[in-house]
C-alpha cells in the first residue's frame, strides 16, 4: 500500500489512508486529542528521552565524584599549610620531625585518595560526553529526516541523507547549522542536485535537470504543516496530486 506521502490516485484513498493513521490520545489536562501516528518519530523521541535520562544520571554521579575530589584537594591544601606552619614554628628539631612525619603521612594518603577519585571520574566524564554526542547526533538526524521528507526525498534515501549529520552543529536555539551557518534544507537541496535519485518518482524529471520546483515544495510544506496541526481540510487542499 502506498504511504500518504507517496501520492495516491484519489482524494478518497488519501482520506482513507489518513483515517488509518489517526490515533486518539489524552492531553495533560485530560482532554481528548487526536494525532497522526509517526512510528519513526515516536521511536526517535523515545531514544532521545532515554539518552537524556541516562546522561542526567551520569552527570549527577560525576557531580558527586567531583565534589569528593574538591574536598580531597581542599583537605590536602590544609595539610600543606599546616606543614609549612610546623616547619616555621616547631620548638625543637625532634618535635618538628615527629609532627612533620605525621602530616607527610596524612598528605600522602590524601594524595592517593585524589588519584583514585580521578581514575574513577575519568571514564564517567567520557561516558557523559559520549551520551551528549549521541543525543546531539539523534537531534540532528531528526531534523535531516524532517527536511528530507519536506523536499520529497524517498524513504530509502534518508539513510544517505543522515550521513551528512557530521557537517552540522546545534546552535543555541537547537537548530542544526553548518560552520558557515547554512541550514539543513539548504545543504539537502545541494545534495539533491547531485543525487536526483533521492527524490520521489513524481519529481524525477525536474531533479534530473538539476532543479527543484519551489512551488511544489511550498505545497508539500503546507500539506505537512496541515497534517501536523490536524487540519484535514487544509491537508486535502494541499495533498500531492499524481
Amino acid at each position: 500500500m502506498n504511504d500518504i506521502y507517496d501520492g495516491l490516485p484519489s482524494r478518497e484513498e488519501l482520506l482513507r489512508a489518513l483515517e488509518t493513521r489517526i490515533e486518539r490520545t489524552t492531553g495533560s489536562d485530560g482532554r481528548e486529542l487526536y494525532r497522526l501516528r509517526d512510528r519513526e518519530g515516536d521511536e526517535l523521541r523515545a531514544k532521545i528521552e532515554a539518552a537524556t535520562q541516562t546522561a542526567a544520571a551520569e552527570t549527577e554521579r560525576r557531580r558527586d565524584l567531583q565534589s569528593r575530589l574538591d574536598a580531597a584537594n581542599k583537605e590536602r591544601e590544609s595539610y600543606l599549610v599546616e606543614l609549612e606552619k610546623l616547619r616555621a614554628e616547631a620548638a625543637s628539631p625532634s618535635d618538628a620531625r615527629a609532627e612533620l612525619r605525621k602530616y607527610v603521612e596524612r598528605a600522602t594518603a590524601s594524595q592517593a585518595k585524589i588519584v583514585a577519585l580521578e581514575a574513577e571520574l575519568k571514564p564517567l566524564r567520557e561516558e557523559v560526553q559520549s551520551h551528549r554526542e549521541r543525543e546531539t547526533r539523534a537531534k540532528i538526524e531528526a531534523q535531516i529526516d524532517d527536511a528530507a521528507r519536506k523536499l520529497r526525498c524517498r524513504e530509502t534515501a534518508l539513510r544517505d541523507a543522515r550521513r551528512l549529520a557530521p557537517m552540522f552543529r546545534l546552535n543555541e536555539a537547537g537548530i542544526a547549522t553548518t560552520d558557515d551557518s547554512r541550514l539543513v534544507s539548504e545543504v539537502l537541496r545541494e545534495e539533491i542536485e547531485r543525487c536526483p535519485h533521492w527524490l520521489e518518482p513524481s519529481q524525477g524529471a525536474d531533479a534530473s535537470a538539476g532543479r527543484i520546483d519551489a512551488g511544489r515544495l511550498d505545497r508539500d510544506a503546507l500539506f505537512r504543516q496541515a497534517l501536523e496541526s490536524g487540519d484535514f481540510a487544509e491537508a486535502i487542499k494541499y495533498a500531492p496530486r499524481s
